[in-house]
């Protein structure tokens, strides 16, 4: 599974995948416009870090709680924050492509 896009990979109907900025930056590219190479996070990988971190109900149960000051959502989430590192290596997906765009 993959869980980046490069921008010629990506058209304006890509916004659920690759959200807004990355469609627009894929129309650009694919239009002839200098846009310089590059690639988003896709959807995906943030749908596999939540599910390999079980913390989709800690997100809907904050989410559903809007009440709260921002600053206690700060203060509650260092679980969220730290321990799902090691749990997913998004790392290896961001350096394969990081490597194919920035080469000098």
């Amino acid at each position: 599974m993959t869980y980046t896009a490069f921008f010629d990979e990506i058209r304006k109907d890509d916004i659920a995948l690759a959200g807004g900025k990355g469609a627009n930056l894929g129309e650009l590219s694919h239009a002839g416009l200098p846009v310089p190479p590059g690639f988003v996070l896709i959807t995906t990988a943030y749908d596999a870090f939540v599910e390999a971190n079980a913390i989709q109900d800690t997100i809907v149960g904050r989410a559903a709680n809007r009440d709260r000051k921002l600053d206690e959502y700060g203060c509650a989430t260092p679980r969220l924050r730290e321990s799902p590192r090691s749990r997913l290596d998004l790392h290896a997906h961001l350096r394969r492509s990081t490597s194919s765009t920035l080469t000098c």
